[in-house]
């Protein structure tokens, strides 16, 4: 058994090789064609204004129940752009869910300049379920004081980012988040959060 040992593993060897020598491409699934029809490329087409690539996919959870959301990346070349700079890139993101919860994203990178300035920008827009237990540690703890509520929450921050040394950069910007609750029982949740 030991003599037959080598030359057996020698054969299987051999012939998986050779296998995977014949085999050829394998043909396109659905999956990859219905992502080549939303925009799926190895490539950016730099003669289109923005090169968009769409990203569906459907989602449940406990507070939200059944859903679908999107993603749609598009990449652009601003006015000064050449082959070597970065591509800037503008995101939307979107959900809505059997619960009536929906949300609206924006996110937007801008590369100028040779990628000495960087104009950043990003917002959000949504309807969503959560959950409040009171004000403190020992209210968290105690899962009788759990609450559901709806939120609206408004987020915008524009930033402006510059070179100061190599992979070096400074920015400056603001912040704005707004959460508002949707009180189902009035009085029970603080007016703002």
């Amino acid at each position: 058994m030991m003599r037959t040992l080598p030359w057996l593993l020698a054969a299987l060897a051999s012939t998986s090789a050779l296998a995977t020598e014949t085999t050829t491409e394998p043909e396109q699934d659905w999956v990859d064609e219905l992502l080549v029809s939303l925009g799926s490329s190895d490539t950016v087409d730099t003669s289109k204004l923005i090169d968009w690539g769409v990203l569906p996919g459907p989602f449940v959870n406990p507070e939200q129940g059944l859903g679908i959301g999107v993603a749609a990346v598009g990449l652009y070349t601003p006015y000064d752009w050449t082959q070597d700079d970065h591509f800037s890139t503008l995101t939307l993101t979107a959900y809505a869910s059997t619960s009536g919860s929906f949300g609206l994203g924006v996110e937007n990178r801008t590369y100028l300049a040779d990628d000495t300035i960087r104009l950043l920008a990003e917002g959000w827009i949504s309807h969503t379920p959560g959950y409040y237990w009171g004000i403190g540690r020992d209210a968290a703890e105690n899962d009788a004081n759990k609450t559901q509520y709806d939120a609206q929450i408004i987020r915008l921050a524009p930033k402006v980012a510059l070179q100061v040394f190599d992979s070096t950069y400074i920015s400056t910007g603001w912040s704005y988040q707004s959460v508002t609750k949707v009180d189902p029982d009035p009085g029970v949740l603080p007016r703002k959060t």
